[in-house]
């Protein structure tokens, strides 16, 4: 069977680690001939190494050919060729996720609609929405990991698995957590969502989805059928998974044909389907760029929602496991990087379409397996998906999928442990020195917390230093761009109270300065620095100032100088980071509730939280204990400018004050979503790819499971990352803030502490160095 589960294979270990293949071609740069037979090379010798009977593959690129090739054999003396049917498992499941948008499109029904109005008797019918069954957060049981079906399947794969019985078996274990706080893989939630989807229509499910999707899209080769037929000609399939429950011995040969086994038993009723090459890279382009639905249902069915969601929980292990940029589920459909893709593994048969939409380059792969490819227990690897990567690395070297690193077997290190802190001393030690003057960064403050209650804390050098004051772990620290956290979290829950949403226009807003093409900027797009708006602190009204605050200065006024700058992009066509973006922001929550930012976050966040080291400050005066600021001079020695950065010209980018205590348990509630409005996490986690391994969401930064935020103004660097995955929470605070790198220093030292900690999870890892935007 192995089925659909082989998208379980890869995403658990694409949630373990991940790295980015490197490629020894630019394909782009290569005459379409030289591709094909690159293309080829990789097949040939993935068919060496993983045991492969047959691979049909094509790729296209802005709709050009660069393959359409079959190796192997299907059966004996029988040539593979690109004309044969094979099995698509979960493929359909992308096809489901369109007509479910489709659906919201045209008004029949909303994502966040629960299911009871439909099929009441299900547990927690009245919790369940049609958008967690098709993002796989419903809490249902998998009945394909049921003993009792797979004892049923592996006795007659041939037997056509109803609706009722599959309901059956799926039910007679409880919810696996409640509806919407985990994420687990379960073939039930597809099951039932296709059953929904037919009653919605008024017509069976295959009906509707060759009327509405198969016909639209163009697949002329994708049929469905309740029985084992298949349209020829056909790719046959073979396999060992039955060696285990036939009780075959491990030195007898054994390798069957299962071409024909029924796979109804891993689809909704309507749903089981065979396709050939050509309609698989059909659908990986037609899925790929939401060409049946609208922009904002592709949005909702592609974009990275569930990124950083989801935890291991023994009842529903290997299937539930955190979300990571590797393999992150949207409504049918699996974001792999910045790849768009389905990739089932069944009954003797993988497949793999995706797409990348920045490219436009579709890469569709399926193939049969040869005796060799099983292991004793009948397992085998799901390898057209890492065919796929390896030639999406060399057709995109600079955006290639992410490929799985095998997990270390050693036990995470415990901060507890003295070589751990010795290592962690030795690596902050080195960056003071490396990123020092004539002397080290004078004040550097460490703090570690794992999840078995473990913690390490270590103040470096002197808070003062002309008066040699030591720096302690009570001082307080300017946190500057780490302000933007608790600004998104007022934007957020004013979202959830309804008071505005994510996409209004900014010509909704009264702010008080002209915004040209403000109809066209988003406030998603203040948020997740795509609004191509001109840097506040770079324009030359604001050099002019030489940090001297103007009588009666408003933040408004910085905006206004921004505004007279050509914008670097058109609204959502690229990233830039941009204070612009938080000081409008500011202004909109004020223009909101009539009340000024710093009330609005001492009332919502400060308050509520317990957070009393935290400040919003009205003047330049800092809370005893502090930490003074320093630059570097022409010579490299330290000056203190502790007193020259006006309150004034940081407002809502970048005012705030606070102490590690209180900002440590701060990111790990803003990380997990505790300080937004209901129903807000997954836009704040909606993290989009721009550099590296790291992405950026709506004031968060997300890299390799790490999520957090890194503050940066003259004098200080704050970065402060929770995982979620392991539990355990990194805060790095400097007294000086660097020009290089650009990540900053403080990052850095968040970075080489996380390869002491979690070496399968290193944030902040670029290809190369990075340069000022």
């Amino acid at each position: 069977m192995n089925t659909l589960a082989g998208t379980i294979t890869i995403g658990v270990s694409l949630a373990l680690s991940l790295v980015s293949l490197n490629a020894n071609a630019v394909a782009a740069e290569t005459p379409q001939s030289d591709q094909s037979s690159a293309i080829a090379n990789i097949v040939q010798k993935a068919m060496k190494t993983e045991h492969l009977r047959a691979v049909i593959v094509k790729v296209t690129q802005n709709d050009k050919v660069m393959i359409s090739q079959a190796f192997g054999e299907s059966m004996t003396g029988v040539p593979a060729t690109t004309a044969m049917h094979f099995r698509n498992g979960a493929v359909a499941f992308s096809y489901l996720g369109t007509l479910l948008m489709q659906f919201v499109d045209e008004h029949k029904i909303k994502l966040d609609d629960t299911i009871e109005s439909w099929m009441p008797d299900l547990p927690q019918a009245n919790k369940v929405t049609l958008k967690m069954l098709a993002n796989q957060t419903s809490g249902f049981p998998d009945f394909e990991t049921d003993p009792k079906f797979l004892a049923a399947f592996e006795a007659d794969p041939f037997h056509i698995f109803t609706f009722e019985e599959r309901l059956k078996i799926a039910f007679t274990r409880p919810m696996m957590f409640d509806p919407g706080t985990n994420w687990s893989y379960a073939h039930t939630n597809f099951m039932i969502l296709g059953e929904i989807l037919s009653k919605i229509g008024g017509k069976s499910l295959d009906v509707l989805l060759r009327e509405k999707v198969l016909v639209p899209m163009g697949l002329k080769n994708t049929t469905a059928t309740q029985t084992s037929e298949m349209p020829s000609p056909v790719l046959h399939a073979f396999d060992s998974e039955r060696r285990p429950i036939l009780k075959i011995p491990s030195d007898i040969p054994f390798y069957e044909e299962t071409t024909f086994w029924n796979a109804q038993w891993g689809t909704p009723m309507g749903a089981n389907q065979t396709t050939n090459i050509d309609d698989m890279i059909t659908t990986a382009i037609k899925v790929g760029t939401g060409a049946l639905i609208s922009k904002s249902s592709y949005e909702a069915m592609t974009g990275p929602h569930l990124l950083g969601f989801g935890k291991k929980q023994d009842n529903c292990a290997p299937s539930c496991f955190t979300q990571v940029n590797g393999y992150n589920y949207g409504l049918g459909v699996v974001r792999s990087g910045s790849w768009l893709l389905q990739n089932p593994l069944l009954d003797g048969y993988s497949a793999t379409e995706a797409y990348l939409p920045s490219k436009n380059i579709a890469i569709a792969v399926a193939t049969t397996f040869a005796p060799e490819a099983f292991d004793l227990q009948g397992n085998y690897a799901n390898s057209s998906d890492t065919m796929f990567r390896s030639i999406g690395a060399y057709m995109a070297p600079d955006d290639a999928p992410p490929v799985p690193t095998p997990k270390s077997t050693q036990a995470a290190p415990s901060v507890a442990d003295p070589s751990v802190q010795s290592a962690i001393v030795a690596a902050v030690e080195n960056d003071r020195k490396r990123f020092g003057g004539h002397t080290p960064v004078p004040a550097t403050l460490i703090g570690v917390w794992d999840a078995k209650g473990g913690s390490f804390i270590r103040a470096f050098g002197d808070a003062d230093l002309e008066k040699k004051v030591p720096l302690t772990p009570a001082d307080h620290f300017r946190i500057g761009s780490n302000t933007k956290t608790f600004v998104i979290s007022v934007l957020l829950q004013l979202v959830a109270e309804k008071k505005l949403s994510l996409d209004d226009p900014l010509s909704r807003f009264s702010l008080g300065v002209t915004i040209p093409n403000a109809e066209g900027i988003t406030v998603r797009e203040l948020c997740n620095m795509r609004s191509g708006l001109f840097e506040a602190y770079d324009t030359p009204e604001f050099a002019q100032l030489n940090w001297t605050v103007p009588k009666d200065f408003n933040p408004r006024t910085l905006v206004a100088w921004a505004m007279k700058q050509k914008p670097y992009f058109p609204p959502g066509k690229g990233y830039h980071y941009c204070n612009t973006n938080y000081l409008l922001i500011g202004m909109i929550i004020e223009n909101i509730t009539k009340d000024s930012v710093g009330n609005q976050i001492r009332k919502r966040l400060l308050e509520p939280f317990g957070l009393k080291q935290t400040f919003y400050p009205e003047t330049e005066a800092m809370p005893s204990p502090w930490v003074h600021g320093y630059h570097l001079d022409k010579q490299g020695n330290w000056e203190d400018i502790s007193n020259t950065i006006p309150v004034a010209f940081m407002g809502s980018a970048g005012a705030m004050i606070s102490d590690m205590n209180d900002i440590r348990r701060w990111i790990e509630l803003y990380a997990t979503g505790k300080t937004c409005g209901p129903g807000t996490y997954q836009d704040l986690i909606n993290c989009i790819p721009f550099l590296g391994n790291t992405s950026f969401g709506l004031g968060i930064t997300c890299s390799e499971g790490w999520y957090g935020y890194t503050g940066a103004l003259p004098g200080y660097n704050t970065a402060d990352y929770y995982s979620p995955e392991t539990g355990t929470t990194i805060v790095a605070w400097i007294n000086y803030q660097a020009n290089e790198p650009v990540e900053g220093v403080a990052s850095v030292m968040v970075r080489d502490i996380a390869r002491i900690l979690t070496p399968d999870h290193i944030p902040f890892v670029y290809k190369k160095r990075l340069s000022k935007p």
